[in-house]
């Protein structure tokens, strides 16, 4: 009989943490598992889940995810009741700590086994009385950076096991040209390009890009792919970029297939203040395309620096503008970085990622029946 899971994604929009659980949802082995879903309003997400067939639970969640009322819940629970009524349900598996709290109240009303999915490289204070509270539910940790953090953090020992993310490498292995790459993204084919793939938000740190742009050549430009968390940053950069002069070196593509933004791209940067786990340096990796990242979080779990990528230790623009100049000046070097990478980037695999999730599922089944 095949076991259902119930995945609770609590943000409604496709970032690095909902395209994991796609890709995980997607390769799960369909003779023993069905998927379903639920989501706190429409959105990308949601359009993802019917465009795979994936029955979605979409409801008003409560404002607070660490703490709610008593109403909200009462009509949360109704309403989600009501949708599992046809579905035996085995796992909820869910996928962010920001609703941690809301996970483990089903999971006691309907006496189902919840796993968390920590994709965060921290642990906000309102959770640690959370999870010292209950502390038997597995925690599965996207590096072991964050199940550092975790161990450091809260108290009482956890169930905590590190499982890298994975892509399907077969995806990068036919990408673009870069004339074609670059005329898809609507800019020239002449310069050298930067890549920056991510939300555009503080914390990502395009502005170190920007000001270490202005300290390289005209040659190099900057590809900023994404979309705006606010327009207090995006004003911000707009302001930079014009502080600099900078504005017909800095191309602002939006939202973008990776695969472009890599076919067009010299090498990719990486300049988060925290990263638990970097989907678009493990992507171009398996694209052959030279990062540049910051050293920090599980950044250093993905590249050993100069052998399959670099690492800044100082995340300040001159720092960055050092780091790029070398992959200028060096080719050879930019080539053998490339190789490399690609070749370590095979470690994090789709496949593996799943086989091992799903041996998480087939552990907390099997413990549980022997418990009855």
């Amino acid at each position: 009989m095949k076991k259902t899971i119930l995945f609770l994604l609590p943000s409604p929009e496709l970032g690095g943490a909902e395209i994991q659980a796609l890709r995980l949802i997607e390769a799960l082995d369909k003779t023993t598992f069905n998927c379903l879903a639920a989501v706190p309003k429409s959105g990308a997400l949601h359009q993802a889940l019917l465009a795979m067939n994936i029955p979605t639970f979409v409801s008003q969640w409560p404002h607070h995810l660490f703490k709610f009322s008593w109403i909200e819940w009462v009509v949360f629970k109704y309403r989600l009741a009501r949708f599992l009524r046809p579905y035996s349900v085995a796992i909820i598996h869910n996928n962010s700590m920001l609703s941690l709290s809301l996970g483990i109240r089903p999971q006691h009303w309907l006496k189902i086994p919840l796993i968390t999915h920590w994709h965060d490289n921290r642990c906000p204070d309102d959770l640690i009385p959370i999870l010292n509270a209950h502390h038997q539910h597995p925690i599965i940790c996207v590096s072991q950076a964050v199940q550092t953090t975790l161990e450091n953090t809260v108290p009482v020992a956890l169930p905590l096991k590190t499982i890298y993310n994975g892509i399907d490498h077969t995806q990068y292995k036919n990408k673009p040209t870069k004339a074609t790459a670059c005329q898809q993204l609507g800019i020239p084919e002449h310069p050298i390009y930067v890549g920056f793939l991510g939300r555009l938000t503080e914390g990502k740190g395009v502005h170190i890009l920007i000001e270490a742009l202005a300290q390289l050549p005209d040659a190099i430009h900057l590809i900023v792919a994404g979309t705006w968390d606010g327009d207090a940053y995006k004003t911000k950069i707009h302001h930079q970029i014009d502080a600099f002069g900078l504005g017909s070196r800095v191309h602002r593509v939006g939202f973008q297939p990776t695969r472009t933004v890599l076919a067009a791209s010299y090498c990719l940067a990486i300049p988060s203040e925290t990263e638990s786990f970097s989907l678009c340096t493990l992507e171009a990796m398996a694209a052959e395309v030279p990062v540049i990242a910051h050293a920090v979080g599980g950044i250093p779990e993905q590249i050993t620096h100069n052998q399959t990528g670099l690492l800044i230790t100082k995340n300040i623009a001159r720092e960055w503008a050092n780091g790029i100049q070398y992959l200028y000046d060096n080719p050879d070097q930019h080539q053998s970085l490339a190789t490399a990478g690609k070749h370590s980037a095979q470690r994090f695999d789709i496949q593996t990622m799943t086989q091992s999730i799903e041996e998480v599922y087939a552990s907390l089944t099997s413990s549980l029946a022997r418990n009855d």
